[in-house]
């Protein structure tokens, strides 16, 4: 996008920005993927070697952020090392989009947190198991997430200088969850305390190509 064409935001970031996807493998099976079931060959990971060619390129572009996006980026093998070059190329932004079930385990988010890593966007789409579970078709989705973002929250309480560029949750409005979007917001702010939220309306593609089900109906009846 040309910057003239972007109206003048002292709340946008002006750090030149890039995203590289690692590959559409993932962990999870959202009804709504717009990937849907990859093929085998599309499962395979960027190597390790692009990786460091295209960080290294953009860097010397003048980019000062990037996002590692999937699939599910912390399922990359090189994930943690691709954060740690980011930082030491001097991307001062570090971002993952991620559905934050492997950062459940305190081990891998102290290590990927110490790599440099600046934000987190979680994929949750849910402020109750019954929703976020059915939605992604893994049982125990919720529970994880949640303990994944309320250890991310308890290591920036400890140390304020974690993820300084802020931790944030990605919602996916559909017809099964969109009549809940002012109790899920308030669940993630008031309870997850996450600093900020996106909410991105269905596309029907992937797998929810072709379900009317999980079109979004009358925005009249969301619940308040």
């Amino acid at each position: 996008v040309r910057a003239e064409n972007q109206p003048r935001s002292t709340l946008r970031d002006p750090r030149k920005n890039v995203e590289i996807n690692i590959g559409k493998a993932c962990n999870n099976r959202c009804v709504f993927c717009m990937d849907g079931l990859p093929k085998r060959e599309d499962r395979s990971y960027m190597p390790w070697p692009q990786m460091q060619t295209e960080l290294q390129r953009w860097r010397d572009e003048g980019y000062g952020s990037v996002g590692f996006l999937g699939g599910e980026p912390t399922t990359y093998p090189h994930i943690c090392d691709a954060v740690s070059l980011a930082r030491d190329l001097g991307f001062t932004r570090i971002a993952i989009a991620t559905n934050a079930t492997k950062l459940r385990l305190h081990h891998f988010t102290d290590r990927i947190l110490d790599a440099g890593l600046t934000r987190v966007t979680v994929s949750m789409h849910g402020h109750t198991t019954a929703l976020e579970d059915r939605q992604t078709r893994v049982p125990g989705n919720f529970e994880k997430k949640c303990a994944a973002i309320r250890y991310m929250v308890q290591r920036r309480r400890e140390d304020p200088t974690i993820l300084k560029d802020g931790l944030s949750v990605n919602i996916v409005l559909n017809g099964w969850n969109y009549k809940h979007l002012p109790r899920m917001m308030r669940f993630f702010y008031e309870d997850l305390q996450v600093d900020d939220l996106r909410v991105n309306y269905i596309r029907p593609e992937g797998y929810a190509d072709g379900d009317a089900e999980l079109g979004v109906g009358d925005l009249d009846g969301i619940a308040g």
